[in-house]
């Protein structure tokens, strides 16, 4: 894999429209043909609004951060500390919430250096576990953090308009 040149930075409050921006084209990208039209638009309208955005960045315990590639924002990120699921051990934890790309800037590495970068940031402010959410039926997210050494430890609902689906916790030391 060549070199690829790219940049990850907190998000400002001047970002939040373009953090919506992705925020909705990555979900759409990886989820809007896989689910029901209209539970998939009361998901986007109730969780991803400019509005829902604003007050998510303004809560302390949430961090979003942007990758750039190619002057352009390419992905992002969301951490989360203060919730914790029963299955994840320890007593310091921060969840990854969120690690889209843009499906044309999949491929090149950059997941794995926000991925990476997520990690840095943890143990940066001393956290010692991190867990995340994964739909069930997405293998290469599976896949792809299993291959950082996350493991499933349990499940829980997460609700995507009225259909309520599945995604495993997973979980690793920092």
């Amino acid at each position: 894999m060549k070199n690829v040149q790219f940049n990850i930075r907190p998000v400002l409050f001047c970002d939040l429209e373009k953090l919506t921006e992705i925020g909705e084209l990555t979900f759409r990208e990886a989820f809007e043909a896989l689910n029901d039209p209209d539970d998939f638009e009361d998901y986007v309208k109730n969780n991803l609004s400019l509005e829902i955005i604003r007050e998510e960045w303004n809560d302390p315990k949430n961090a979003f951060f942007l990758l750039e590639h190619e002057r352009e924002v390419a992905g992002y990120l969301k951490l989360q500390s203060g919730k914790q699921p029963s299955c994840v051990p320890g007593n310091s934890v921060i969840a990854l919430e969120r690690l889209y790309l843009k499906n044309d800037k999949q491929n090149l590495g950059l997941g794995q250096k926000l991925f990476q970068f997520a990690v840095e940031r943890a143990r940066a402010q001393n956290f010692q576990v991190m867990w995340l959410g994964v739909w069930e039926h997405n293998e290469g997210a599976i896949r792809f953090y299993q291959r950082f050494g996350m493991k499933k430890c349990g499940s829980h609902i997460f609700q995507l308009g009225g259909d309520p689906q599945t995604d495993w916790i997973m979980w690793m030391d920092l």
